[in-house]
Order: C-alpha cells, then structure tokens, then sequence
C-alpha cells in the first residue's frame, strides 16, 4: 500500500470514529439528563471532547504518509510519533482528571441520585459502539503500521471502559451500593493511564533515536 492509500485510510477510519463519538455521546447526554445519571452526562461529554483528538489525528494522519521531499528525506513518519505522544498524554490526562474527580468523590459525596433503568441501556449501547470503533481502528492501525491510528484505536476502548464503569456503578446504585461505581472508575482511570504512558514511552523513544522503525521508513 502507497503512502497516499495509507493516509486515505487513516482519514477514512478516523472519520467512521468520530461518527461513532458523536452519536455515543448524543445517547449519553439525552438518556442522562431524563433519567437522573450524572455519571452518563459526564461519560456523553467526554464522548464529544473526544472529537477534538480525532481532529487532531486527521491532520497528523494527513502528513504522516506524505512521499520524502527535500526537508523530510526520510519521510515525515516522525510526525506519526509525534502524534501518538500527544495521545498518550492526553490518555495520562483523562485518565488524571478521571481519578481525581472520583476519589474526591469517594470521600466527599454523601448521598446519591438512584438513576432508571433507560440508563443501563444507554451505558451498554455506548459500551458497544466505543468497542466497535475500537476493533475496526486496531484492524486498520495494524494494516498501515500506524501507531497513531493504534493509539486513537486505545483511546476509544478507553472510552468503553469508562462506560463499562459507569454500566457497573448504575447496577450497584440499583442496588444500594452507589460507592462502588466511584471505586470502578478509579481502577478504569489507572487503565487509561497505563495505557497512554506505554504509548508515550515508546513514542518518545522513537523520537530521540537514530533511526524510524522500517515500518514508518516505508510510510
């Protein structure tokens, strides 16, 4: 596959995710708002900030595959890495703000809003798509050697999970034990955060070495 197939298709898939973003987080918020969760409100927010990473790799993903010319000799994959250390910090950083949110909750909160059952169906819709978007990005990713596309691929799962914990938090406050939704989400944040520091490690290894995997010398 040429550089501009690959650039195409990292375009294409990026496109696919961020429909997928946009209509996750439509559910999210609507269901929300009628049906007292808090929790899926924030998880539909977070579903439409998300846009902004995909914009950010549509334009990576544009220079990314560009043939060498006279500045780039060796090809612009550099820019590639580039852009998985931006995803990885921003992952370390969701990961961050979910953390922190969740344990001031778990010793400030003192009492809870018990949500209706429409909201179990909104978390599991979302729960499928996010996982969804993330299969068809790994797939992708790994058929171009794009670590950007691959990246982008985590970042949705994450999302997944986010909504896996907030699922689980719904059927525990269902069930009297609101505390142990607060608990889920921290574990999900601390799997963000391992996630986006392996691809910020490894990326920035790229970045100060001599030379580009021959994956991204042929990109």
């Amino acid at each position: 596959m040429d550089a501009a197939a690959k650039s195409k298709e990292a375009q294409k898939i990026t496109v696919y995710g961020a429909i997928v973003n946009i209509v996750s987080g439509v559910i999210k918020v609507i269901i929300g708002i009628l049906y007292g969760s808090h929790a899926l409100v924030v998880d539909g927010i977070h579903s439409f900030s998300d846009l902004v990473t995909d914009v950010f790799v549509l334009i990576i993903a544009k220079f990314s595959h560009e043939e060498p010319d006279e500045e780039h000799p060796y090809g612009h994959g550099r820019f590639e890495a580039l852009g998985t250390v931006a995803m990885g910090t921003i992952l370390i950083g969701v990961s961050g703000i979910i953390a922190y949110e969740n344990i001031v909750k778990l010793f400030v909160q003192t009492s809870f809003v018990i949500p209706a059952w429409p909201t179990l169906i909104a978390a599991a819709i979302s729960i499928g798509l996010k996982e969804w978007a993330y299969q068809f990005q790994i797939k992708v990713g790994k058929k171009i050697s794009s670590p950007l596309i691959i990246a982008n691929a985590w970042h949705s799962r994450s999302d997944a999970l986010s909504s896996l914990a907030v699922l689980i938090g719904l059927i525990f406050s269902m069930f009297g034990l609101p505390w142990l939704d607060i608990v889920m989400a921290i574990i999900v944040a601390i799997m963000i955060g391992k996630i986006g520091w392996d691809f910020l490690w490894s990326s920035v290894q790229d970045l100060v070495d001599t030379s580009l995997e021959p994956e991204l010398m042929k990109s």
